[in-house]
């Protein structure tokens, strides 16, 4: 699954906002609009926080085939 799916994904099952979701990861709503229409790709350490976060929340990504 592409990062910007993960993170479409979270938000749609924790029901977030862009600004929601912004704060937990210390960033600009802007910013997670942009991950998702991948227009800009995370970080690593961003990456790795948006993966810690799913687990946090017992979240588990489905296999898809992109």
């Amino acid at each position: 699954m592409k990062i910007n799916e993960k993170i479409l994904y979270i938000r749609a099952v924790l029901d977030l906002t862009q600004e929601e979701l912004a704060k937990e990861f210390n960033v600009d709503a802007n910013t997670i609009c942009r991950w998702e229409k991948e227009n800009r790709n995370p970080s690593r350490k961003h990456q790795l926080m948006i993966d810690l976060f799913a687990k946090k929340h017992n979240i588990e990504f489905p296999n898809m085939i992109s």
